[in-house]
């Protein structure tokens, strides 16, 4: 079996004589892959399950949350410096990741629904679409992932 390789060849021509280190490494960055890279906002700490039966059907869990750290994000789009991510949660039990990509349905403090809650301790109750194996002791994580170039340093 023999290997075959590409070799690309890139020939920049710039307004000045020299091609600067940085113009450079932009350039060639610009040829390597994307790479997803996971960012945690906040962490909670589920203190209670309540089961909510409304239709005959439909099972629904309502998690009451205190947020240990960050911020917990509904589906809504969260704002980055590269544009809006989507969060999703991730619940571990037992220090194990037992479900993931999951979406928020909502979220809220008392009874008015909110687009985030913030760390220090605060409470909120929180739903998810579609996934009720939610236990009390859990720890819901929220993040979101996002496409980064990785950047080539010169000696």
């Amino acid at each position: 079996m023999v290997a075959v390789g590409v070799v690309l060849v890139v020939v920049v021509v710039t307004t000045g004589s020299v091609l600067l280190v940085d113009e450079a490494k932009d350039v060639f960055s610009a040829f390597c892959p994307a790479t997803p890279v996971e960012k945690v906002h906040g962490k909670a700490k589920v203190q209670a399950v309540f089961d909510i039966n409304n239709n005959k059907d439909a099972e629904r869990v309502v998690a009451g949350l205190m947020v240990n750290e960050g911020r917990l994000y509904l589906l809504d789009k969260f704002k980055s410096d590269s544009g809006s991510l989507d969060c999703e949660y991730c619940i571990i039990r037992d220090k194990e990741i037992v479900a993931d990509g999951l979406n928020a349905n909502n979220l809220k403090r008392v009874k008015e629904e909110v687009k985030d809650v913030r760390r220090g301790g605060e409470e909120c109750g929180w739903n998810l679409l579609d996934y009720i194996d939610i236990e009390e002791g859990d720890i819901v994580e929220c993040y979101s992932v996002e496409m980064k170039r990785m950047f080539i340093e010169f000696c």
